[in-house]
């Protein structure tokens, strides 16, 4: 479980809520598809890396 708290109503846009929720699928995924720690870390590292414009670490 992943809990966010802001000091404010509203402090959250739609793209900063969808972050989340595509890490949240990411995981799942993997975790269905039964990757281990490293590769779920990997997975995940992507995803927001992805969801927030960056570009993701290469992997080793």
């Amino acid at each position: 479980m992943l809990n966010v708290y802001a000091d404010r109503a509203n402090a959250f846009d739609g793209e900063e809520q969808a972050v989340p929720a595509e890490l949240g699928e990411a995981i799942g995924y993997a975790m269905i598809a039964g990757l281990g720690p490293p590769a779920l870390f990997r997975l995940a590292v992507e995803e927001v890396a992805g969801a927030v414009g960056l570009a993701a670490p290469p992997s080793r």
